[in-house]
Parts: structure tokens; C-alpha cells; sequence
């Protein structure tokens, strides 16, 4: 993961990959090829630092979902 800081104080972002679990599960399994793994990688994602818990708008994991 690569994080970019910005020259003004509290602003942080980054590049995440956010995958379907239980696509994942199932090519841990064996059921389907790692290939087959619907995810999506977002750039520039704004991080809170103070934050104790992670949410994701829904239209940022479209194509990810079942």
C-alpha cells in the first residue's frame, strides 16, 4: 500500500484494493482461479487518522458486491 502525505497538515491519502471475501474464500479453496477474484483498486482515498473503525461508500465497491 502506498500512502501520500500533502504538504498541508492532516491531509492523507492512499491506494487500497478492496476484494469480494467470499471470492476470495472460494479460490482458497479451489473453487474458482485466483484470476476470477472480482476486486477494485481506488487511488487517492482520504484517510482519517483519528478514525477507530473503516467504511467504504457503496459506489466505490460496485463490480465488487454479489
Amino acid at each position: 500500500m502506498t500512502t501520500t502525505r500533502t504538504q498541508e497538515m492532516g491531509i492523507v491519502t492512499t491506494t487500497i484494493t478492496v476484494s469480494n471475501l467470499v471470492d476470495e474464500i472460494l479460490a482458497e479453496r479451489g473453487f474458482i482461479p485466483k484470476e476470477q477474484i472480482r476486486s477494485i483498486t481506488l487511488n487517492n482515498v482520504l484517510v482519517d487518522t483519528g478514525a477507530t473503525s473503516n467504511a467504504a461508500a457503496s459506489h466505490s465497491s460496485r463490480g465488487v458486491a454479489n
